[in-house]
């Protein structure tokens, strides 16, 4: 498979659509995620894009707290660090590039705050 870079919206939809399937059929996530993701939940999806669009490429539009669905959960250390390594697999196995290393860094920098948020050793 011929992988380029994520360089527009339609590239975040397609990323964050396969990550969310692949966290809710993963055996450590998917008990967590069932019934909290929802993926015909439009809402939840265009604000999750949206908080990548402008991540990823500065896209001005996004208003929000990427952390406020996801305190709720109580996730553990374990979880969150499949949750970073199913996203950082997804980008991989889909996306090469610079954009895409940034999805990853960003993915590991919102993990970081998300755990000294919720303060998980």
């Amino acid at each position: 498979m011929d992988r380029k870079d994520i360089g527009n919206l339609a590239d975040i939809r397609y990323l964050i659509r396969l990550f969310h399937v692949a966290i809710l059929n993963d055996p450590l996530t998917g008990p967590v995620f069932t019934g909290k993701i929802v993926l015909n939940d439009v809402d939840h999806f265009n604000k999750v894009c949206a908080f990548w669009e402008a991540a990823l490429l500065k896209a001005p539009h996004y208003s929000g707290n990427p952390f406020a669905r996801y305190v709720p959960l109580a996730l553990t250390q374990d979880q969150y660090n499949k949750w970073l390594s199913i996203f950082e697999t997804t980008v991989d196995t889909h996306f090469q590039g610079e954009t895409a290393e940034e999805a990853k860094d960003q993915a590991h920098t919102l993990s970081n705050l998300l755990l000294f948020r919720l303060r998980l050793p």
